[in-house]
Parts: C-alpha cells; sequence; structure tokens
C-alpha cells in the first residue's frame, strides 16, 4: 500500500512540475494570457487551485455543482480578473470562453468525443488566436502509452489537413472502437501494447482528413440555402440595428448622468470599474430576461468585430449593464418624458411635430407576436 500510495503522489508531482513548464514555456506571468485548466475530479480541481493561488496566479473555479449564475459569474470573472480556469467536464458546458487561446487537459477523459467538447470550448469559429492545447500524458504508463499514440496520429491528420481543427475528427480516428476500451486493454495486459497502437496507426490518415472535412461542411451549411432570402434578411438587419456609435455615445452620456463611472481605455475600449449596489440589485424578472449585472468591466466594446477580437464584452441591447442604465433612466426622467421633448434641428429647416408611435403586431391567440416604433 505504502509503495502504491509513493507512486500515486509521485505521479501527482510529475504532473504538477509539467504543468509548470507549460505556464513558464507560454510565459503567463509576462504575456497576461488566459488559461484554461481540464481536470476530471473535483478533488483534483481545488487541489490545483490551492497550488495555482500559491504560485501567485488570479484563479477561478467552474463545475458542475454550480448553478448557472454562478457559472456565468465565474466565466465573467475569469474573462475580466482572473488569468487561470479550472474546470471540470460538467462544469464547462454551456459557457464560451473563446476569448481564451490556451488550455490544458491535466486529464485525459477516455472518450474522445469529451475531448473534442473540451477543445470546443475556446476553439469555435470567430476565435481570433491560435490556439495552444497542452495534454498531461504520462508517457511511462500503458495508458499513456495509448494516449500518446492517439496524439501522434492526430498530429499527422492535422499536417494533412492544413488546419488546427483537428478536435473534429478525435472520434473519427477509432471507428467502431472505444479509446476506454483499448486503454483498459492495455491496462489489463489484454492485448500488447504493441497491437493496440498498431490498430490506433491502421486507420488511414487520408479517409481521417476526409471525415474532418465533411464534418466542417455539415457544421457551415444545410442541405438547401436560400442565398438571397439570407442576404435580404441580412441587409434588413443591419439597416434596422442601432448605429455602435450612437449607443455608445448613449451609454457614456448617460453613465455621466446617473452618476457612474466611465473610464476611456488607452486601447480605445471602455471600461466600468464600479457598478453602483442600485443598478446591480435587479429583480429576478430581469435576471432572468437579460442576465446578472456585475460589480465591475474592465474590457467594454460596442462594435461586435471589436469585442469579438479584443475578448471584450460586447454591449448592445440585451445586455444587462445597457438594460439597467436604461431602466434607471426610465425612472430617473419619467415625469420630464411624459412631458414631451423638444428636438433642435441645427440647421433651421423643420418646424412641427415628431410623432412616435408603437405598432403591435398579434397571432391568432391575440399573442403579441412582434412590435416596431415608427416615427412620423
Amino acid at each position: 500500500i505504502r509503495l502504491a500510495r509513493d507512486a500515486e503522489h509521485h505521479e501527482v508531482e510529475t504532473k504538477l512540475n509539467e504543468l509548470r513548464k507549460v505556464i513558464s514555456a507560454e510565459k503567463l506571468r509576462e504575456t497576461a494570457e488566459k488559461l484554461l485548466i481540464f481536470t476530471e475530479s473535483r478533488e483534483t480541481l481545488e487541489y490545483l487551485v490551492e497550488k495555482l493561488a500559491a504560485w501567485g496566479y488570479a484563479v477561478v473555479k467552474l463545475h458542475g455543482g454550480m448553478n448557472l449564475d454562478a457559472r456565468i459569474r465565474s466565466e465573467h470573472e475569469f474573462r475580466e480578473k482572473a488569468q487561470v480556469m479550472v474546470s471540470t467536464e460538467a462544469g464547462g458546458e454551456g459557457i464560451n470562453l473563446q476569448f481564451c487561446a490556451l488550455m490544458v487537459n491535466y486529464d485525459i477523459p477516455w472518450n474522445p468525443n469529451r475531448l473534442e467538447q473540451r477543445m470546443g470550448r475556446v476553439h469555435r469559429y470567430g476565435q481570433q488566436k491560435e490556439v495552444h492545447v497542452y495534454n498531461l500524458v504520462a508517457s511511462d504508463t500503458r495508458e499513456g502509452k495509448v494516449l500518446e499514440a492517439l496524439f501522434h496520429k492526430l498530429e499527422r491528420i492535422q499536417e494533412a489537413l492544413g488546419t488546427d481543427r483537428v478536435f473534429d475528427v478525435i472520434g473519427e480516428i477509432l471507428p467502431g472502437r472505444s479509446l476506454k476500451d483499448l486503454i483498459v486493454e492495455a491496462i489489463a495486459h489484454r492485448r500488447t501494447l504493441e497491437e493496440i497502437v498498431a490498430e490506433i496507426e491502421a486507420v488511414p490518415n487520408e479517409e481521417a482528413v476526409q471525415k474532418a472535412r465533411e464534418a466542417a461542411l455539415e457544421a457551415l451549411a444545410t442541405r438547401h440555402i436560400d442565398l438571397q432570402r439570407i442576404l435580404g434578411e441580412d441587409r434588413r438587419a443591419r439597416e434596422n440595428r442601432l448605429v455602435p456609435e450612437y449607443i455608445e455615445r448613449f451609454f457614456e452620456r448617460t453613465c455621466r448622468f446617473i452618476g457612474m463611472a466611465i473610464e476611456k481605455r488607452r486601447d480605445g475600449l471602455w471600461r466600468v470599474p464600479s457598478v453602483p449596489y442600485a443598478l446591480r440589485n435587479v429583480s429576478q424578472e430581469f435576471k432572468h430576461r437579460y442576465g446578472e449585472v456585475f460589480h465591475d468591466y474592465n474590457k467594454l466594446a460596442f462594435d461586435k468585430q471589436t469585442a469579438r477580437r479584443e475578448g471584450a464584452v460586447f454591449i448592445a441591447p440585451g445586455h444587462p449593464l445597457l438594460e439597467t442604465v436604461i431602466e434607471r433612466v426610465l425612472n430617473d426622467c419619467a415625469q420630464d418624458v411624459r412631458r414631451g421633448a423638444v428636438f433642435a434641428d441645427t440647421d433651421g429647416h423643420l418646424d412641427g411635430w415628431l410623432w412616435f408611435l408603437e405598432g403591435e403586431l398579434r397571432d391568432g391567440a391575440n399573442q403579441i407576436a412582434g412590435k416596431r416604433l415608427f416615427a412620423l
């Protein structure tokens, strides 16, 4: 028993040292790059959180025991403050971590599809950075040798594919076989390592590459595409969309009007260092509709492409921060608004009344199907 415990302790220390080497190689302290670490168990998660905090990193955790609100808060903290997130498999479900481009699989799942899903957390369409994924494999174990053979196979397919979206084919490398079965066979000595590695190597690279291309095409297209309809809807959406500069100007002026500090960053983005409690103290109905309003926002953008490129929070109608600001203004100015407003024409050409009418469309059950504002 003592020897087994010593061996287990040695493996844990070896893995931890390898993680530290990855962090050092990626120059995490100098670059302030975000790091996502996946592990299989809560116990390992807590262990890693403790070690990373002791090394001086701001770290946040994500696991399946947290409710949706708590997970969204963790995602926000990771985006805004923390440099490292440690997550279990279940914790990452439904969370978009595309702003992170560095990932470590501290434990390797025996199900290839789960490994694929992990990588999909950071490697989605629209990812602007080159994604680096490290898999910590104990190559001196029988389990590790099977995994090592799989990853070598993936590297060769990646080269042939000409893209790093190789995770799309992880589940296709072993058609009709389970990676878990192969690992169990290796550990139980039911087959030699040479036989198992040979089975992995036997899958033709060309076949796997073709399956990857087909998977990418299926993700991007449906069987029938009405291009003219899509272009028309896109054009109408752009025409009806509020210009980002208008929202930005409104938000900046409104923040100053209600007394909430807002700062322009050196990179041209915005920062809200502290959201007043009165704006964060929203109703459950508000939370259900828009989401939670956080204490601070370090990086805000009002243009979608800029937000995606810079890893910033995208502020647009429907975002909880903008909506709570709008609610506050409507409350504070309700009486003045009811009395009407005066629009000044700086050119002096227009004189008269401007009416704003709200039209609504109802369905057969007399339920509101849509609304629109008309200016006359």
